[in-house]
């Protein structure tokens, strides 16, 4: 009796994770058509969640390290207060450019595309951001 596979090896670079991750939030709050489904969603977003926080620390630091300081050493915001008002952007930009291209492999629970119920509220689009991080593997969508 299986039930959700599985982790499976997902290749991503911190881009995509960081752009798609909250994306996947989102679609675990649909009606994936099946509880299988559903815990596999829960399952990704567990095991990509440690890997999301860990990029935006280190966005957060390299804007921190870069942000003007106040008289007490402490980085100033922007006057909108949308984040740190950052010395050298150029830099800033080539170094989060730097962070977002590191490729990585993570582990992934994987939901067999079988387990979608036909009531399934899943879009297209959806299915696009379930298969680039590995929840759902594309051949298995694909036989479908």
């Amino acid at each position: 009796m299986a039930a959700v596979a599985a982790g499976a090896s997902v290749k991503a670079t911190n881009r995509t994770i960081w752009q798609l991750f909250p994306k996947l939030v989102q679609v675990s709050g649909k009606k994936a058509g099946g509880v299988k489904a559903s815990y596999g969603i829960a399952r990704a977003i567990r095991s990509l969640r440690p890997v999301f926080e860990a990029i935006d620390e280190e966005r957060v630091k390299l804007a921190k390290d870069g942000a003007k300081l106040d008289k007490d050493g402490k980085p100033l915001f922007t006057e909108d207060k949308t984040g740190y008002d950052i010395v050298d952007k150029e830099k800033f930009a080539e170094d989060l450019q730097t962070l977002m291209e590191i490729e990585d492999e993570h582990d992934v629970y994987h939901v067999p595309f079988a387990y979608f119920g036909d009531d399934s509220e899943l879009t297209p689009h959806d299915f696009d951001v379930l298969i680039q991080l590995g929840a759902v593997l594309e051949e298995d969508a694909e036989t479908k």
